[in-house]
């Protein structure tokens, strides 16, 4: 059996590599840092983002085995220990991980060698340490729930309370003693840390983002079959084994800090430590299921559908990279080339609306040229210069639009005025007014 779960999972980390390289997805800026202290040309930049994503893969695969060992010895169940290390491999959010955000690998390596060589609570808050230096110092995240201790933030929330409530035309004649009550900046403290509290059990986030019910940008954490069997595994825990319940809520309970010091946009990684802890559940709801003989019908049909969620998405990754990853180094990727296909050396303007276009003018050159002018554009303020290599948002080159909404009529527009090169339509709104649009363009 153990060769079994080593072929399954050789199967996985291969589709994952392959899938990478079909991709061809630029690299973060997180990756940029790195990558651009050593790069000279466009094509050690890519063997540099390269070496980078292998090591952190091997960073991953590395963290998976301290966790399998961390497993086998809180459920004295190597079965289990297997089958919860197989979910976490096959979740996209492993893949993205490896592929994307090195410094979440780093922080799951080091927090998971903590849990298993440093016992009982002392363990529990130095990982708790760990994760509030991670979000404050390595992401700089600026956590929501500080905003509750924040006496003027929470002073204008009331004010504006106050104000949107005397501009209805229609009024309720309440007593402003009573209004005092639940309007001031202690209940609205109050309303803030329970806001956070309450998104952290997200059944959303872990077991439907494939779905995306509420479209957020996300990446898959758990498939939605995996729900049914987190439900059964939670009560064989509870029923059977009080021991791993217990150490199990310590660790979502670790999970939840690193969850309120996190802001992270996207909310999978929000709840990044927590996924590795709620796989237990699943495998042991797994294993349980197999063991009975009159459930292999079911167990059978689950394994099948489940199967089928991580072909399905690991072909979605394939095939919609923009609806799974960021598209600001989607956009880079294709401004700086088409760029390059231009003929003649001139000033280049460069958008500055989505920020670290320097350091990808940087990966994509080696050195970056003197030409290139990372100020901005807007033809509304000023007109653009005459033989001037532009590249940007369509709102940048036809003026902005409060509904983000451009035509034909606007891109006819840009033509009269603009030989244009290149232009691009991303799937997500990155510079909310300029449009999806891309545009590459030299002013005649």
């Amino acid at each position: 059996m153990r060769y079994l779960y080593f072929v399954i999972g050789f199967f996985l980390v291969a589709s994952q590599v392959f899938i990478a390289i079909i991709n061809r997805y630029p690299p973060t800026i997180e990756q940029l840092l790195f990558v651009n202290l050593l790069t000279k040309t466009i094509t050690t930049s890519w063997i540099l983002l390269w070496t980078l994503r292998l090591l952190t893969l091997v960073t991953m695969i590395l963290s998976l085995r301290i966790y399998f060992l961390l497993l086998c010895k809180l459920t004295k169940n190597r079965d289990v220990a297997y089958v919860s290390s197989l979910i976490i491999l096959a979740s996209p959010l492993f893949f993205s991980t490896w592929y994307l955000y090195p410094t979440y690998a780093v922080f799951s390596l080091l927090a998971l060698v903590i849990l298993f060589f440093v016992a009982n609570k002392k363990g529990l808050i130095m990982v708790c340490i760990l994760s509030i230096f991670f979000n404050l110092v390595i992401k700089q995240s600026h956590p929501k729930f500080f905003e509750a201790f924040n006496a003027s933030v929470m002073t204008s929330q009331v004010t504006d309370r106050f104000q949107n409530e005397d501009s209805i035309t229609e009024k309720i004649a309440i007593p402003l003693w009573f209004k005092r009550l639940s309007y001031n900046k202690y209940y609205f403290s109050y309303k803030t840390i329970i806001n956070e509290v309450l998104q952290f059990p997200d059944l959303e986030t872990w077991f439907f983002d494939e779905v995306h019910p509420l479209s957020q940008k996300s990446m898959v954490m758990f498939y939605w079959p995996e729900l049914l069997l987190a439900v059964y595994g939670g009560a064989v825990i509870l029923r059977n084994n009080q021991f791993l319940a217990k150490k199990l809520g310590m660790y979502l309970l670790v999970g939840f800090v690193f969850f309120v010091f996190s802001n992270d946009l996207q909310a999978s990684y929000r709840q990044f430590l927590s996924w590795w802890f709620l796989s237990v559940v699943i495998g042991v709801g797994i294993v349980s299921i197999s063991s009975y003989a009159f459930m292999k019908y079911i167990y059978s049909l689950v394994m099948a559908i489940l199967f089928l969620s991580v072909l399905f998405n690991y072909y979605d990754l394939v095939k919609r990279q923009d609806f799974w990853f960021d598209n600001r180094p989607i956009a880079y990727g294709y401004l700086f080339p088409t760029i390059k296909t231009v003929n003649y050396k001139s000033t280049v303007y460069m958008t500055s609306l989505i920020g670290h276009a320097a350091e990808y003018c940087k990966f994509y050159y080696g050195v970056c040229p003197a030409y290139y002018n990372f100020d901005g554009f807007n033809i509304s303020k000023k007109p653009l210069a005459r033989n001037g290599i532009y590249a940007g948002f369509i709102g940048e080159f036809a003026g902005t639009r409060m509904e983000n909404n451009f035509n034909d009529s606007d891109i006819k527009m840009i033509i009269s005025n603009v030989k244009v090169v290149g232009i691009y339509k991303l799937r997500d709104s990155i510079a909310y007014l300029y449009g999806e649009n891309i545009v590459v363009g030299v002013k005649k």
